[in-house]
């Protein structure tokens, strides 16, 4: 318990150095605790959780089109996706933010200049010197690098509604190198699944087995 408190204090310590007031989402700048909301995703209570992943939801990404706060929101998402007991409504946001599209209403694409931090964890900083980048494209190159984490995860998910989100995530990386992965350690998987997880993951099989 303590060294979960622990892991969480460092999650929030890094999220509370960012600027989130100079980052904009789907409305303008950022004029709320993004933090705060985040946070609220872990909570015990269902209800709470729900509620702040529509207050989030509605901001950053809006009818699958992102805004530039949401690549700085998905390495909190990633952290506390793998510390937390309650892992519903972390990972649906962040299936939103992946499975979301950077083409905004007039054409042209949404764009932010991230400088990429590695320690505690991998996360990212808006800095005028740097670049600018498709936000996709920033979202794609870290999620990839993040393949492990949702594999390990398999054998983590306590409900069928997580396994599901987390299949559909893990289904997303189309490349021949995740496919053989999750084929290698999909056997392991079902022998410690439950019957109802298995059900689910037979669901998937043929896709998965292509």
């Amino acid at each position: 318990r303590m060294n979960f408190m622990n892991r969480i204090y460092s999650i929030i310590k890094v999220a509370n150095s960012i600027n989130w007031k100079k980052l904009k989402d789907c409305e303008g700048y950022v004029n709320y605790d993004i933090v705060e909301r985040l946070i609220a995703l872990t909570n015990t209570n269902k209800g709470t959780r729900k509620e702040n992943y529509w207050k989030l939801d509605n901001q950053i990404v809006v009818q699958s089109g992102l805004s530039e706060v949401a690549v700085y929101v998905l390495p909190f998402l990633n952290e506390f996706i793998k510390i937390s007991s309650y892992r519903d409504y972390l990972l649906d946001l962040l299936f939103e933010i992946i499975e979301g599209n950077d083409i905004s209403s007039n054409g042209s694409y949404v764009e932010t200049s991230a400088t990429i931090h590695n320690t505690p964890f991998v996360y990212f900083t808006k800095s005028e010197n740097t670049e600018l980048n498709r936000v996709t494209a920033i979202i794609d190159d870290y999620i990839k690098k993040q393949y492990k984490t949702y594999i390990d995860l398999l054998f983590e998910v306590k409900t069928i509604y997580e396994l599901n989100v987390l299949l559909d995530i893990l289904l997303g990386f189309n490349d021949k190198v995740s496919k053989m992965y999750l084929k290698t350690i999909y056997p392991k998987v079902k022998n410690i699944s439950t019957e109802s997880f298995k059900y689910l993951l037979n669901k998937y099989e043929e896709e998965l087995l292509e």
